[in-house]
C-alpha cells in the first residue's frame, strides 16, 4: 500500500478492486474526481 501511495508501484486493477472493497466503496468511486 505504501508503494502505491508513494507512486513507486503500479497496482493491478484487481489490487485496486481489493482496496476499494477494504474501504467499503465501489471501484468507480476511486476514479471519481
Amino acid at each position: 500500500m505504501s508503494g502505491i501511495e508513494r507512486g513507486v508501484r503500479n497496482p493491478t486493477l484487481e489490487a485496486i478492486a481489493v482496496i476499494a472493497g477494504g474501504l467499503g466503496i465501489k471501484l468507480a468511486t476511486l476514479f471519481d474526481y
